[in-house]
């Protein structure tokens, strides 16, 4: 178990602490839904709480998936990382609501535009140091391992 998933779960658990079936929801397509979902996993048993997986790479999905966690008596959820949730955060504040459903997610994106609670890094420090780092090489600076980041 990572400490992020720990982090990003414990929260949660805190808020509905009555929530003792959990869902996460990823993309299977995605190269850390793997990683992920076993962090987050481990992190759930070590808090006594069961996790339940959802995948979805359409739409469509999405819905189903909230869906079924409502039937299955999820008391909450995760989402994951992907790029793919973070394009469809409004679908999933609509869909939490609609269910009463808490969640957790990411990014500080989800709770400005509505939803409940965010834990992950802050993606605009990460895209402005994106931007420096690429002005860098840009100017002549080597793109090799460390070089653009020594000169911060």
């Amino acid at each position: 178990m990572t400490e992020l998933a720990l982090k990003r779960l414990a929260p949660l658990h805190e808020l509905v602490p009555a929530a003792h079936r959990v869902a996460i929801f990823v993309n299977p397509g995605s190269l850390v839904t793997n990683i992920e979902t076993r962090d987050v996993d481990s992190a759930a048993q070590h808090l006594g709480l069961q996790l339940l997986t959802f995948n979805a790479v359409a739409d469509s999905d999405i819905d189903t998936s909230f869906d079924s966690a409502a039937k299955q008596n999820v008391g909450a959820f995760v989402v994951s990382a992907d790029a793919y949730f973070t394009s469809r955060r409004a679908q999933i504040i609509v869909l939490a609501a609609r269910h009463s459903l808490p969640g957790i997610c990411p990014w500080r994106l989800y709770p400005d535009s509505g939803g409940l609670i965010s834990y992950g890094s802050e993606l605009n420090w990460a895209y402005k140091q994106i931007g420096i780092y690429a002005g860098r090489i840009l100017k002549g600076a080597k793109p090799a391992a460390g070089s653009a980041a020594n000169h911060v």
